[in-house]
């Protein structure tokens, strides 16, 4: 009797997952689409946009060590972002390892790599130390107004600020990529903030 219930409760379990995965497919395949025609001169402008507002954002809150993202599938662009930070500012890009996000230090010119999914990533040298000097900059395709965030599917970001609960997340994306509801996962993380070309909301 006990199996039988394990078993039919595991299956709605399967079946409510398999429904939301659906969902967040459509979704993602919809926007990602909307995304890449986004003109050149659009898409430049609002990313210019986005990284003023990073920048100040950064500079009021004295965070020292950011970690960013190589753009990748007509994400906003950080590059207007990186070339305006002084010397006093450390930049951190993302290297998958084993299925862990890592974070290592990158500086202008140096080497990227193309991996297995399609996104460049740094060279392996000075590992991020986390601290309350460090924010986030979350890549991903939408976002609600209650925090949770569409991404690509890998769970990469969904594990890393899982196990780092105490680290400010910042969500990147352009403000006709924003959605009412975004189907949730039990494994989906949060994020503090995100960013458009209008500006930096807090979730409340």
């Amino acid at each position: 009797m006990f199996l039988t219930i394990f078993f039919i409760l595991n299956m709605r379990k399967y079946k409510i997952s398999t429904i939301t995965n659906s969902l967040k497919n459509k979704r993602r395949k919809e926007i990602i689409i909307n995304r890449k025609n986004i003109p050149r001169s659009t898409h430049i402008l609002w990313s210019q946009k986005i990284c003023e507002h990073l920048s100040k954002w950064v500079f009021e809150h004295d965070f020292k060590d950011i970690l960013i993202y190589h753009a990748f599938k007509s994400e906003p662009c950080l590059s207007f972002f990186c070339r305006g930070l002084s010397p006093l500012y450390k930049t951190y890009l993302p290297k998958i390892i084993c299925k862990d996000l890592h974070f290592y230090l990158w500086q202008k010119g140096d080497v990227l790599t193309r991996s297995l999914y399609g996104t460049y990533e740094p060279e392996i040298k000075k590992e991020l130390k986390i601290s309350d000097k460090t924010v986030l900059f979350v890549p991903c395709v939408s976002i609600d107004d209650f925090g949770n965030r569409l991404g690509y599917g890998g769970g990469f970001y969904d594990k890393f600020i899982e196990n780092n609960p105490a680290l400010p997340t910042v969500a990147i994306l352009f403000n006709q990529d924003r959605i009412d509801n975004i189907p949730v996962d039990p494994w989906d993380q949060k994020v503090n903030f995100f960013c458009t070309e209008t500006g930096i909301t807090t979730i409340e």
